[in-house]
């Protein structure tokens, strides 16, 4: 079986019994170094030349390097080998830190500066990384040596130290000084890297000095060739030998949202055309469409609007196959919604996973077909083994993520009650066996059971995962953020801080067992969801690497932990806020917040922020303002009306942050859209007898889609002309069931039903007989009403930026850059530009230097920044606004940079479509 997703490192007996062992002995070994000058080298001549018959890099006050550098060997390709050296380190600098290693199987990322990334055999003072196997791609740390086999090296000038790489395969074996450090397998299949080069590393920071001799090399098997072969005909700019693809959500397990090519860059950005497209409309005139598609051995797997799933030639945008779950049929809203879909492979079968309304469907990876060794049909329904008796609606809006044969999903809940709870599932990859289950509502004698009222677990629900997970494979540990538990703004009915609501998850991969958590928000009645999968990243914190996970929040916060731990990297401090006055609600005492970095997004709305784009608009903002609360984060909802800032979208939202691994920086956008939120109280339930249709709608849906039935597009759709988009089964299967947000209603009955229905279609009021309202949890005495805090034109009540993109170095919590993202077209022509504006979907980062995303609601923009400074390098108007994820990938050595397209959440309709770039 070929695993994915893994390295393995072998147990501590072997590695004790090998560590015995001598180092492979020399064979027909070639000398790298003549010992007198760099033939044969390539690099910065500041910063690496010959000094005392050794290669040697130095940094000095005067002169140091700003990025690591490099000296890449210009003499050809190596694959399985063993190279043997002698290096000695010195730290120049009062810290005694320096940090250095041996580069290889990496490909060139900048070949002006002689950049390149791949495996690196670290080496440093005060030598606690010396033998550590570390790769510059994006994955960090993937195997170090324990405390009791850490080499002991030889610092100062005049002391050398013996380094022995061997390298088969995908196994590597690292010996320092005689002792066996690391033997390990990479087992990543779609990250191993099996060809590349050999370069010697000098890394950024204090002063240091690295010297290098003796280096010999022995070819074990692979690729011979010269550096141009290696390279090939287009020079530099192609990638190594081998596709650089995007294989997973997010473009890999760590959801950090990189590429490694480079062909596409800060010199050539302005060359983009549009090198195909593909209609995924499936005929509906206007539609949201948030799918980062993958792409896999040069197909392109996504969805489109009716949840169709497509595979197309990712060159051309061709079709190779379409799996429609409804057969042709016309479905409500479209089919549902959809972020994308999941790969899988065992070394044969190739499977590809989606979820479709209550379903998730297994198939056939090149025909598309369902795979009928999985549940019934290709299929299992995911309503089923959540809670006891119970078959609640709940969807999979977010694909899962693969831990060898595991599909690991969250789900998508209703906001209010009924709906199920939130459990985290593994289902077997091959059958669709569910393997495991984590409840994030605990039921008796599970950890967090106590912050919960004693019966929560049997009628509360949500806690959910909509968001997607990251995985960290070496060590088997899957990270899963959690949303608020319902109903998501008024808690009477779960007093306590509802563990593992709102919660970063760090789950044992293989079992679902609890490893450590974070609880970001206690008794969340503010929507406050994780929204979107943490970042697995690596850091330094003084002399330390660190591998760490960094969560991004609606409040606009980044939290940042030790990634096996938990431990907070940056300081967070609990706070205490205003207790809730509403009868029944009782809010956390405190609540947790970063003290570095500082918030991404603005965290009051005070009047001074209030619009002034018009005069008229500030007056009837500010005579609204002035009716509302408005004091910063938790502050209860009230019956008053509270002002939720950043709003109920973030913030952060579900596009996430992008993490560029060279140099441990995120990038972020957020929004800046103020909302309101109040609680009303229920209408009485009707008297026994009969009851209109009119009646049953102001008690049951008006707190949602008002009175009038118009909603608050597109989180609320209207119900005015809702046959325009629904059959009328449709409809009553949405009430019944419930949809996305919404909760079903069946418990209403059927009669119930039909006269709520008759009063939405046609107004008439059909009288019904009142369902009798028993004294259930779920049926409490608080409503929520909620909108956008907006001026008369439909314009956010405050002055701009509404909409932003940062850059965040992670070592540090310092800001690299903020600009404003987005604008209205309308206000733009007027003279008011560059103001920011809604945005959903996130940036992709790469190798060539920089930063894409669309995201923008009003403009329909594409854009490129430069990663380092913020600066707009490159733009393009797209059919609809570009509210997804790209995705970066190459084909037939040509690279690409695709993105969904969509009007659903703009002022205008347009077809949804993928849309692909390249160089022309």
């Amino acid at each position: 079986m070929r695993l994915r997703y893994c390295v393995l490192v072998l147990p501590l007996a072997a590695l004790t019994a090998s560590a015995r062992a001598p180092a492979p002995r020399a064979q027909a070994f070639a000398d790298l170094f003549n010992g007198k000058d760099l033939s044969g080298w390539e690099g910065d001549p500041s910063l690496w030349s010959v000094q005392n018959g050794a290669i040697t890099g130095r940094t000095t006050a005067a002169h140091p390097a700003s990025a690591n550098t490099f000296l890449v060997w210009t003499g050809g390709v190596v694959q399985d080998f063993e190279l043997r050296l002698q290096f000695r380190i010195v730290a120049d600098n009062a810290r005694g830190w320096a940090n250095s290693g041996v580069q290889y199987r990496s490909r060139l990322v900048d070949s002006a500066k002689w950049v390149v990334a791949g495996y690196q055999a670290d080496l440093d003072l005060p030598g606690n990384y010396v033998g550590t196997l570390y790769e510059e791609r994006g994955r960090g740390i993937l195997a170090q040596p324990p405390a009791e086999r850490r080499p002991t090296i030889r610092p100062g000038p005049g002391q050398w130290n013996d380094y022995v790489i061997n390298v088969e395969g995908n196994r590597h074996r690292f010996y320092v000084n005689g002792r066996l450090t690391i033997d390990t397998v990479d087992l990543d299949e779609t990250r191993a890297a099996t060809s590349g080069l050999l370069a010697l590393q000098l890394h950024a920071g204090p002063p240091m000095t690295v010297q290098f001799k003796e280096i010999r090399l022995k070819r074990l098997a692979g690729p011979r060739g010269t550096l141009k072969d290696f390279l090939g005909p287009s020079g530099p700019s192609v990638a190594a030998p081998g596709p650089v693809e995007w294989p997973v959500y997010g473009g890999g397990p760590e959801s950090i949202r990189y590429s490694s090519l480079t062909q596409i860059n800060r010199e050539n950005v302005k060359r983009l055309k549009v090198a195909w497209t593909f209609d995924a409309s499936d005929g509906v005139p206007s539609s949201e469409l948030e799918v980062n598609p993958i792409v896999v051995h040069g197909v392109l797997y996504a969805t489109t609007v009716s949840l169709n799933v497509v595979a197309l030639n990712a060159a051309t945008g061709e079709l190779l196959w379409r799996f429609d779950p409804y057969n042709g049929r016309k479905v409500r809203g479209g089919g549902g919604r959809t972020r994308g879909v999941t790969y899988w492979s065992d070394g044969h079968d190739e499977r590809i996973f989606v979820g479709v309304q209550q379903f998730l469907y297994a198939l056939d990876a090149k025909t598309g077909r369902p795979e009928s060794t999985f549940g019934t049909g290709g299929r299992i329904d995911l309503r089923d083994n959540l809670r006891p008796g119970e078959k609640l609606m709940v969807a999979l809006g977010t694909p899962g993520i693969i831990y060898k044969d595991l599909l690991i999903i969250g789900s998508r809940t209703a906001e209010g009650l009924p709906t199920p709870p939130g459990d985290v599932r593994a289902y077997d990859a091959r059958t669709g066996a569910l393997r495991w289950t984590f409840h994030t509502i605990p039921r008796p004698g599970e950890v967090g059971y106590e912050t919960w009222p004693k019966d929560a677990w049997t009628y509360t629900g949500a806690a959910n995962n909509w968001t997607g997970m990251s995985l960290d494979a070496r060590r088997g540990l899957v990270f899963v953020p959690t949303g608020s538990a319902a109903d998501d703004y008024y808690g009477a009915n779960r007093v306590g801080d509802d563990l593992f609501a709102n919660s970063l998850l760090a789950l044992d991969a293989e079992t679902g067992k609890r490893v450590w958590h974070f609880q970001f928000v206690r008794h969340d009645v503010w929507d406050r969801d994780l929204p979107a999968p943490p970042n697995l990243v690596s850091v330094h914190q003084g002399d330390r690497a660190v591998d760490a996970v960094a969560q991004v929040t609606k409040s606009g916060h980044l939290f940042l932990f030790e990634r096996e731990t938990g431990k907070p990297l940056f300081p967070i401090q609990y706070r205490g806020y205003p207790k809730s006055d509403v009868e029944g609600e009782v809010t956390a005492d405190s609540q947790p917040l970063p003290l570095v970095p500082e918030p991404f997004a603005r965290q009051e709305v005070t009047e001074d922020m209030l619009t002034d784009r018009t005069p008229e608009a500030h007056r009837a903002v500010l005579e609204r303002f002035r009716t509302l609360r408005s004091a910063g984060q938790f502050v209860p909802a009230s019956l008053q009306g509270t002002i939720v800032f950043p709003g109920l979208d973030g913030g952060a939202e579900w596009g996430g942050a992008a993490v560029d691994p060279e140099t441990s920086t995120l990038y972020v956008n957020a929004n800046e859209m103020p909302w309101t939120v109040s609680l009303v109280e229920r209408a009485p339930s009707p008297a026994a007898g009969a009851v209109s249709g009119k009646d049953l709608y102001g008690a049951q849906c008006a707190g949602c889609h008002g009175a009038d039935r118009q909603g608050s597009p597109p989180a609320v759709p209207s119900l005015v002309n809702v046959t325009d988009r629904l059959t009328t089964p449709e409809i009553r299967a949405v009430m019944a069931e419930g949809s996305g947000r919404m909760p079903g209603f069946a418990r209403l009955g059927g009669e119930a039903l039909s006269a709520i229905q008759g009063y939405v279609l046609t107004g008439e009021q059909t009288q019904a007989q009142a369902p009798t309202r028993g004294a259930s949890p779920i049926n409490q005495k608080y409503r929520v009403q909620y909108g956008k805090f907006l001026d008369p034109d439909g314009y956010p009540g405050i002055k701009p930026p509404w909409g932003t993109l940062s850059a965040i170095d992670l070592n540090t919590g310092r800001y690299l850059w903020k600009i404003p993202l987005g604008e209205y077209r309308e206000l733009a022509a007027a003279g008011l530009a560059n103001t920011g504006c809604e945005n959903y979907g996130g940036p992709v980062v790469t190798a060539g230097g920089l930063v894409f995303i669309g995201a923008t609601n009003y403009d329909n923009k594409f854009r490129a920044f430069d990663k380092t400074t913020g600066e707009l390098l490159w733009e393009t108007t797209l059919p609809a606004a570009g509210n997804a994820t790209p995705a970066v990938y190459e084909v037939n050595g040509r690279q690409f940079v695709v993105i969904a397209t969509s009007s659903g959440k703009s002022k205008m309709q347009a077809p949804a479509r993928y849309v692909a770039f390249a160089l022309e």
